[in-house]
């Protein structure tokens, strides 16, 4: 069963969810894990896409976009839609939506910032409905 982890940020707190997101996968990375970022639209993927470039100049995150790269190659794939590509550890939700493929995956995490919150309780409700042991570590 896939393991579900909410990251919750401070309202005041000077990230937002797409640098958390930035944070945890270069977590995953050390810990040997291939992550897929699922967001809402292109236009979203492209954004992390770029974030991902500019997180940090002392650091590389292999990345690209699903379709547009080669997956064997690149260990953090970003995509929207209903395809998550080949086989990943790691499924980080930035879409407002649940994908219907997060059970592919062994661990789903699902950042929060104050403009996600409502959706956050609802994507929470969705998962303790449906019995997933759920962990939400909550952050300044």
């Amino acid at each position: 069963m896939t393991e579900i982890n909410f990251y919750v940020l401070a309202n005041q707190a000077a990230l937002n969810r797409f640098q958390l997101s930035c944070r945890i996968i270069e977590k995953a990375l050390l810990n040997k894990n291939r992550v897929f970022i699922h967001t809402s639209n292109m236009i979203q993927a492209r954004f992390m896409d770029d974030l991902l470039w500019r997180f940090k100049e002392t650091s590389f995150i292999p990345h690209g976009i699903l379709g547009q790269v080669d997956s064997t190659q690149n260990f953090v794939l970003i995509g929207c839609g209903s395809d998550a590509g080949q086989e990943s550890d790691v499924l980080i939700n930035l879409d407002t939506k649940i994908p219907a493929f997060f059970n592919q995956f062994k661990r789903l995490i699902v950042p929060l910032d104050i403009e996600n919150k409502n959706e956050g309780r609802a994507h929470y409700r969705f998962f303790l409905d449906r019995g997933y042991n759920l962990k939400t570590y909550k952050l300044n």
